[in-house]
């Protein structure tokens, strides 16, 4: 209640950072396997679909906002998302080799 008025004020809501990190994720997902077949995207979907796990890993993480952050052999990238999502400040680079 606002003491000055006596109207009833309301609670902002706060979104849920995991909640929007998962929103990423499916955003992600959506974005990689775009052109593939409907067996593809299932089995690209299954690669990708490590959020909860890398959720977990990064929600317990310190990373030091300063200086690069390698991440070899990164596959499509999505722990780097992760980290990015969640330490918009870190400057991450992911390297990758494909034969």
């Amino acid at each position: 209640m606002n003491t000055k008025t006596g109207k009833a004020t309301s609670i902002p809501i706060i979104p849920d950072p995991e909640e929007q990190l998962v929103q990423h994720e499916i955003a992600l997902r959506a974005w990689f396997t775009r052109d593939a077949d409907e067996i593809q995207q299932v089995i690209d979907g299954l690669d990708i679909g490590w959020g909860g796990a890398q959720r977990w890993g990064t929600r317990r993480m310190y990373i030091p906002v300063s200086g690069l952050h390698l991440d070899f052999a990164c596959g499509y990238g999505t722990f780097l998302a992760q980290l990015g999502w969640r330490f918009p400040s870190a400057q991450l680079v992911g390297l990758n080799f494909d034969f």
